[in-house]
């Protein structure tokens, strides 16, 4: 099991930060929020990149070709499953198309941040890790691609009026 320090450094002391920051200094926060989200971004692809592309002594998973190739059509079938459970079990339930997007967004998505908690956190186990890389290389466009086709099988508008030239 992990110890617990790399949990307090990657979320708890920038979640905090961030915390303090908007409370103290909303007009600061807000100026500052938007370029931010594309630090973050960029943060994130280094974090995969190096989890993904660096061998197992620097950080790495030690994710191979072979380890892909093995891994993909898996990690489609059980994101695309995630997908459609969500979607269509909010519809079962009666819930309007925008939570049902969302739900199946959410539960295809968010798998992968649980698979890298466990993997890396509680079981401390890099060829874990594996899967959970490979499927959060789908996981976002997948969805994204679901929540268009979705939103366009129900005669849901795909792109926001400021984009349009003329209304």
């Amino acid at each position: 099991m992990g110890n617990g320090k790399p949990d307090l450094f990657i979320t708890i002391i920038p979640a905090s930060i961030g915390l303090f920051v908007r409370q103290k200094f909303p007009l600061f926060a807000n100026k500052i929020s938007k370029p931010s989200k594309y630090v973050m971004l960029v943060l994130l692809a280094m974090v995969f990149a190096i989890k993904m592309f660096a061998g197992e002594s620097h950080g790495g998973a030690g994710l191979k070709w072979s380890d892909f190739l093995v891994i993909t059509p898996v990690a489609l079938i059980q994101n695309a499953g995630c997908l459609f459970f969500g979607y269509f079990f909010m519809k079962y339930m009666a819930l309007p198309h925008a939570s049902r997007i969302t739900a199946a967004m959410e539960s295809g998505v968010q798998n992968t941040t649980l698979a890298f908690l466990i993997a890396n956190n509680l079981l401390g186990n890099q060829d874990m890790v594996k899967p959970a890389l490979v499927y959060s290389l789908y996981s976002f466009w997948t969805a994204c691609l679901f929540a268009y086709y979705a939103n366009k099988s129900n005669g849901v508008r795909t792109t926001p009026v400021v984009m349009d030239e003329e209304e």
